[in-house]
């Protein structure tokens, strides 16, 4: 298996890297991408939000789920009980306060503490289009699951900040947690396994192979299933236009879809970490989301080294997502609840 810590950073970095790719792009179509930025659309960092490397909530979200994956280890290794859902919740919270909204909480539930590495960072406090299905389940007040649904939703908001779950029970809590309709969390769950098996050293084939069997054994998980046999099938084939093939997977809009997009870029890839994230945004799409996920698969793949250097420097928050990366990769007595809150 890789370095632990070298494998998260690389995960989280090249997420960053896709959102930032394709954050200033998104909701355009590729005709109009291509007049704006070349034949071949986005090849590196532009302008956005007033700085190059902007990440959006995607990104935000993602580091998040991993102060709750933090928080939810040492708790667990300290006391030997810890509620992930929980966790994930108020760390989400936190996430939701840094965008100058609030949730309404129940008399018997904690007040939320406003601490840690995340919350003390300027740049987590930026307000970056958050989505209206995250937004609207924390507000509630209530933990989304499997059993307790807040809405229908299986929109893309719950893959996207997936991927530091690490296995596929982790990320359907994760998606669960704020999108109600199955696909929305058998999506995450699934790139949360993908991720798991590419850190216990299996390639990407295999760990599709991983993931099929189990959404196979999921009552609900035809959706996903098909969108990722698609992309499989896609990525075999010769295509004139690859911008024009991606959309053939869909906008990315929706939770599937989203995580087909992002496996077909790390598939054509091969090895070339720019050109799967390039490919990732250059899309009539959600193109910061598609480029997370691939950023996410690619890092996972490839290593931190293969991250194009200059991109990495100029990433919003750089130095803090390098260092939630670090943190993911060490033991739960390494890292402190002032740092990580478990709630």
């Amino acid at each position: 298996m890789p370095d632990a810590s070298s494998f998260w950073r690389a995960v989280l970095l090249g997420g960053a890297i896709g959102d930032a790719l394709g954050a200033p792009v998104e909701f355009d179509r590729l005709d109009i991408i291509r007049e704006l930025h070349g034949p071949d659309g986005v090849t590196g960092l532009v302008h956005h939000d007033g700085r190059l490397g902007a990440i959006t909530d995607d990104t935000q979200m993602a580091l998040f789920t991993a102060e709750a994956v933090i928080g939810a280890r040492r708790r667990m290794s300290g006391y030997g009980i810890a509620s992930f859902e929980s966790a994930l919740f108020y760390s989400y919270l936190r996430w939701l306060a840094t965008q100058g909204l609030a949730a309404t909480l129940a008399p018997d539930q904690r007040p939320l503490q406003r601490r840690g590495l995340l919350w003390d960072t300027p740049d987590m406090h930026h307000v970056r289009a958050p989505g209206n299905t995250c937004v609207g389940a924390l507000t509630s007040g209530q933990i989304g699951t499997r059993d307790n649904r807040l809405n229908n939703s299986k929109g893309c908001g719950g893959v996207m900040r997936a991927a530091p779950g690490g296995s596929f029970d982790a990320g359907v809590a994760i998606g669960a947690l704020t999108h109600g309709h199955p696909t929305g969390w058998l999506a995450s769950g699934a790139l949360a396994e993908l991720i798991g098996v590419l850190y216990r050293g299996g390639n990407l084939d295999d760990a599709l192979d991983v993931v099929q069997a189990r959404l196979r054994a999921e009552e609900h998980g035809t959706e996903t299933s098909t969108a990722l046999d698609r992309a499989r099938h896609l990525a075999t084939q010769t295509h004139e236009d690859e911008g024009r093939a991606i959309e053939t997977l869909g906008g990315g809009w929706i939770a599937e879809e989203a995580l087909a997009m992002g496996v077909y870029a790390a598939l054509r890839a091969e090895g070339d970490v720019r050109a799967g994230l390039i490919l990732a945004v250059n899309h009539s799409g959600d193109s910061d989301s598609t480029g997370s996920i691939a950023g996410n698969l690619l890092g996972a793949m490839h290593g931190e080294s293969a991250l194009p250097a200059e991109w990495v420097a100029e990433l919003e928050a750089r130095d803090v997502i390098a260092q939630v990366g670090t943190d993911l990769g060490r033991n739960p007595e390494e890292t402190a609840d002032e740092v990580y809150p478990y709630m």
